[in-house]
């Protein structure tokens, strides 16, 4: 069963989990018996585990699975079908590669090359880039935009402009960020801020 570290209500919630949560609440590693499905109707929330860091905006959900993971197969696949990119930000084993994205999570807007990261690391650009696909099943350039797409979340929801944020998260333009996050998240920045501040 893996070890989740997430957001999750404190204690004097409700026995259903609902309640509000002050900004950058945080819970230790902790474990739970069953699966655990996360819904924030406003701001977001993360859900790390060994296995990567899965972020969730307002309109979607995290799912960590449990012992009975056969008989919600079926609310599996309906949550499994979205039209966006997944948000999922996988984590490596491999030593060398964990000194490379280690870098990158201090410092998501950095512009370290794939071969300065190696030097760091203590192995070639062909090995780390190797190394990428291997165990994280994505380009260099796919995981750090993933990374920066985190943080721009972040940014985002505490009411900061497309255009700071950008240049916070490492996108030498805000066109190109704008690009990247909706490619990912399957709406522009400004639509995805605006639907922050609808009821829901």
């Amino acid at each position: 069963m893996p070890e989740t570290r997430h957001l999750t209500p404190p204690p004097g919630a409700t026995p259903e989990g609902k309640g509000r949560l002050p900004h950058g609440f945080h819970l230790g590693t902790h474990r739970h018996a069953d699966g655990q499905l996360v819904y924030a109707t406003a701001g977001g929330f993360a859900t790390t585990t060994a296995l990567g860091t899965w972020v969730a905006p307002a309109d979607r959900v995290t799912w960590t699975p449990g012992a009975h993971r056969r008989l919600r197969a079926v609310v599996i696949d309906e949550l499994a079908c979205p039209p966006e990119q997944a948000l999922h930000l996988p984590e490596p084993r491999d030593d060398r590669l964990r000194t490379a994205t280690d870098l990158l999570h201090a410092e998501p807007a950095r512009t370290t090359t794939l071969a300065e990261l190696g030097r760091a690391a203590g192995a070639s650009e062909r090995t780390l880039n190797r190394l990428f696909q291997a165990e994280l099943g994505m380009s260099f350039l796919r995981w750090r935009t993933i990374l920066r797409i985190h943080h721009a979340l972040v940014h985002l929801t505490e009411g900061r402009s497309v255009t700071d944020t950008a240049m916070a998260c490492g996108w030498s333009n805000p066109s190109s960020f704008i690009d990247a996050f909706t490619e990912v998240v399957g709406r522009t920045p400004g639509r995805y801020q605006a639907g922050l501040n609808r009821p829901r």
